[in-house]
C-alpha cells in the first residue's frame, strides 16, 4: 500500500485525481464485501440459536457449528483457530454426559489457541452444555460441573505453566441456565483474578454476539456509502 501511495505521489495531478477516485471506489467494494461477511455471520448466529432453542445436542450439533466458528461464543476469538483436546492432559479427568437413550456423549470440552506461526500466547478452555433437551426442558449446569470445569482450567494452566514464557489460560462455560447453588458458586469463581473464569448463559451468547455484529454491520453500511438502516 505504502508503494501504491508513492507512485500515486509521482503522477501529474490529474492522473492523482483520478486515481485516488479508483482507490476510494475499491474502498467502497471493500466495504459491501464486509456488509456481506456480517450478514452471513448473522444468519449463522441465528442459525445457532434456533439449534439451542429445539434441543440440539451438544455433540454433534452445537460442537460442530462452535467448533468452525468459534466467534459464535466470542467475536474475538476469530484469530483463535486451532482445537486441542484438553482431556489428553495430566488431572483433566472429563467425564462427558451420556444420553440415557443412545449413551452418546452429550456435553463437550475443548480448548482454543492461536493458529501457528502466530505465537501461543493465550488458551481458551470451553466448555459447552445443551441448551434444552428434546422434551424442552431447560438443562442447568450443576455445581459439580461448574466446580469440574474450574478444576480442568486450572489444570490447563499447570500444564502450560511449565514453559519459559506461559500463555495466559481462561476458561468459558456455556449453559443454559445454573442451579441456585451453580449460580453462587459460578459468581464467586469470576471474582478470582487467576485463571480467569467466565460462566455464560447462550441467551447471553447469542444477545451479544448478535449486537455486536448488527453495530459491526453499520459501521460497514456507513463505510460502504450507503445509508444507515
Amino acid at each position: 500500500v505504502r508503494q501504491l501511495m508513492e507512485q500515486i505521489e509521482d503522477e501529474d495531478e490529474p492522473t492523482q485525481e483520478r486515481m485516488w477516485a479508483l482507490v476510494a471506489q475499491f474502498g467502497l467494494i471493500d466495504a459491501r464485501r464486509l456488509m456481506s461477511v456480517i450478514e452471513a455471520r448473522i444468519a449463522t448466529i441465528e442459525k445457532l440459536q434456533e439449534a439451542i432453542e429445539n434441543g440440539a445436542r451438544e455433540v454433534p450439533d452445537i460442537h460442530n457449528l462452535v467448533r468452525d466458528d468459534a466467534w459464535l461464543l466470542d467475536p474475538r476469538w476469530h484469530l483463535l483457530g486451532d482445537e486441542v483436546d484438553v482431556t489428553a492432559f495430566n488431572n483433566v479427568n472429563f467425564e462427558p454426559e451420556a444420553d440415557s437413550e443412545t449413551g452418546n456423549q452429550l456435553d463437550f470440552l475443548f480448548g482454543l489457541i492461536p493458529t501457528a506461526p502466530a505465537s501461543l500466547d493465550e488458551v481458551v478452555v470451553v466448555e459447552i452444555k445443551r441448551g434444552t433437551y428434546s422434551n424442552g426442558a431447560i438443562r442447568k449446569a450443576s455445581v459439580d460441573e461448574v466446580n469440574k470445569f474450574h478444576s480442568y482450567v486450572q489444570a490447563v494452566a499447570q500444564h502450560y505453566g511449565a514453559s519459559s514464557n506461559p500463555p495466559a489460560v481462561r476458561g468459558l462455560m456455556v449453559a443454559q441456565a445454573y442451579t441456585q447453588q451453580a449460580d453462587v458458586i459460578r459468581k464467586a469463581l469470576e471474582r478470582m483474578p487467576t485463571p480467569r473464569l467466565e460462566f455464560k448463559t447462550w441467551e447471553r451468547v447469542l444477545d451479544e454476539t448478535h449486537r455486536m455484529h448488527l453495530g459491526w454491520l453499520e459501521v460497514s453500511r456507513g463505510r460502504s456509502g450507503l445509508a444507515p438502516r
